[in-house]
Order: structure tokens, then C-alpha cells, then sequence
């Protein structure tokens, strides 16, 4: 048995349902392939194509000390993805690679898991949709793209309200310190920390955070700039990254929206940002045809209010799919 299948649940056809307007192939939840990891390798393409796979974790956020609720959050996007009408349905192709799923505080372990589903998927020439779980994800998820030769190249960009730069103290993980195990790794490896930040709110980071950010020479967007008309800032900002790196990591934490939005996160922002102040960075990401990995963090369904943040992170979700696949038309 290998070391990650004690922390996999497969893919289930119960996450995914909605209506079909009785016509074939129009929804996500139609086109949707369920693919069982421990039976077989997934089939290499030169088609583009999407691997949905969860992180049931709650482990980083109770260690930084947050609100759990966030394993839930990988069932309860899929429910509203699956949703969602395709409309390029017929230019890539969509699997569900299932869940890896973090219990007895092993997160260490349940991390390493990730990294061996995001890389499969990647290997097989798919482009990883990871859901969290807390931000603890992106640790897990950036191990997956080390083991391919796009972790050379790659440039990071976070929408979040949080570096999650803190420090890692004995090595432990929590969803505060990704990037920095992020950034340790690459220069172990020799290799660049390209970072950069969007919608970071002061009142979320101390200024020890921010003298760290300096340091390690991260780009970064106040999330007051982007309301106060930063968006000339920040597409420059997108467009430098996507000029300097062949491949692009995008990670996206819910708590970088405004609480009215996204209720359902450990950390609510009062302050947060609007869809309008961070989707068209995304959008423009996704078009640049150079993101080879996507996550989604943060969700926490049980702090959730009648679903809003769920629906939000589906919908983010759905529009990254069109302008990625748009993009990897436009470039292939």
C-alpha cells in the first residue's frame, strides 16, 4: 500500500448532483469523471483537463489557534460546482481525483498525501483543483509540484488577507506558515521564492509579518489599494509574474473577502474585499494559459450563513475553469 491511500476517500457520484434540463453533458455534475487513485495511474493527455481533489483538514487551523469547521469545506463545494452549467465542457476534460483526509493530528502525513494526488494529476497532464481545508493545503499541494520539473519556474500568487508567512517552530505545519515551508523547501532546492500577495489587510498582520514579507522580497497589494482603485497596480502585478514564470501556482483563501460575502472562514474580515476587487486578477491569472496548479481554502460550512461562502468559492471556482481552459486554447 502506498503512503498516502491510509489518508484517501475516493470520489463519490453523492457530491455531485443538480439538475439536467434533460439534455446530456451540460452541467458539472453530468461531465464529471470519478477516478479512484488506488486502482490505476490516470491516463496521460495532450488533452486540458481538470483534477478536483479535496482536503478534509481541520488540524492547521486548530493549531494557529482558529475556528475550526473547514474539513467540511471540500463536500460542500463540490455540492455547488457540480451545479454550475460547463460551457467548455467540450474543450477539457473533468475528473474528481477524491479526498485526502487528515484525522488523529497526523497533518504532517495527510500534507505528504497531498502532494502525491497533486502530482499524479499533474503527471497525467491535468491541472489540480484543490479544495481545503485550511490554508495548511497549500503545503501539501506545492509538494505535489516539486516533484515535477514546473517547480523550477514557478511563480505564487495568493489572494488572501494573510501572508501566512509566520514561523515554523519543530517543523510543525498550521495554516499560518505554508509559505514559509514553501519558501524554505525552494531554497533548499536553489531555487527562487517568486511571491506574490493580493488584498493583505493590516489589521490581519503584525509587523513583524510585514518586515518578513520585506525580507523574503514578497510583491504584495494592501487590500485598501485594490478598493481605493488599485487596479492598474494590480494587473501590472499579474502580468510581471506571468512574464518572469513559465508555470503559476494560484492559491485563493476565502478570508480575503469581506465577512458580508464570506462568512463561513476562521478568520472573518470585517474590512474584506469584494468579488469585483479580486476576480478579474484571477480571470487574468487563468488566461495567461501558465497556471499548473489552483487552490481553494478556507471554507468552514458550519460558520457558514445559508451557504453564501460556499456559493462564492464555487462560482470563483467555475470562472477560473472557463478563462483557464479559454487560456489554454488561446496558447496551445
Amino acid at each position: 500500500m502506498d503512503s498516502w491511500q491510509p489518508f484517501y476517500l475516493p470520489a463519490t457520484a453523492e457530491d455531485w448532483f443538480g439538475r439536467t434540463d434533460h439534455v446530456d453533458g451540460e452541467y458539472l455534475h453530468q461531465v464529471i469523471r470519478l477516478f479512484d487513485c488506488r486502482n490505476r495511474l490516470p491516463v496521460a493527455s495532450a488533452e486540458f483537463g481538470f483534477a478536483v481533489i479535496g482536503f478534509a483538514c481541520d488540524e492547521g487551523i486548530r493549531r494557529n489557534q482558529g475556528r475550526i469547521g473547514a474539513a467540511e469545506g471540500p463536500r460542500k463545494v463540490r455540492e455547488y460546482l457540480g451545479r454550475l452549467p460547463m460551457h467548455c465542457a467540450e474543450k477539457a476534460r473533468y475528473l474528481d481525483f477524491g479526498t485526502i483526509v487528515c484525522n488523529d493530528e497526523r497533518l504532517e502525513e495527510a500534507q505528504a498525501a497531498l502532494g502525491e494526488l497533486v502530482a499524479m494529476a499533474m503527471r497525467a497532464g491535468l491541472l489540480p483543483i484543490v479544495i481545503g481545508g485550511g490554508h495548511e493545503t497549500a503545503w501539501g499541494a506545492y509538494q505535489g509540484v516539486a516533484k515535477t520539473p514546473l517547480a523550477r519556474d514557478l511563480g505564487i500568487v495568493n489572494f488572501d488577507s494573510h501572508f501566512d508567512l509566520r514561523p515554523v517552530i519543530d517543523g510543525r505545519s498550521h495554516s499560518g506558515n505554508a509559505f514559509t515551508q514553501i519558501m524554505d523547501s525552494r531554497k533548499q532546492e536553489g531555487l527562487s521564492f517568486d511571491f506574490s500577495c493580493f488584498g493583505i489587510q493590516p489589521a490581519a498582520n503584525t509587523s513583524s509579518l510585514f518586515a518578513r514579507a520585506q525580507q523574503f522580497g514578497v510583491h504584495y497589494l494592501l487590500a485598501e489599494d485594490l478598493r481605493n482603485g488599485g487596479g492598474t497596480k494590480g494587473r501590472s502585478m499579474i502580468d510581471a509574474i506571468t512574464q518572469r514564470r513559465n508555470a503559476l501556482y494560484l492559491s485563493i483563501s476565502l478570508d480575503a473577502f469581506s465577512s458580508s460575502l464570506a462568512p463561513g472562514v476562521s478568520a472573518v474580515q470585517p474590512l474584506g474585499l469584494s468579488v469585483e476587487n479580486l476576480l478579474p486578477f484571477i480571470q487574468r491569472a487563468a488566461a495567461s494559459g501558465k497556471v499548473v496548479l489552483f487552490e481553494m481554502a478556507e471554507l468552514s460550512p458550519r460558520l457558514d450563513r445559508e451557504d453564501v461562502t460556499a456559493r462564492l468559492a464555487a462560482h470563483i471556482i467555475w470562472t477560473f475553469m472557463h478563462a483557464a481552459t479559454e487560456g489554454q486554447v488561446g496558447h496551445g
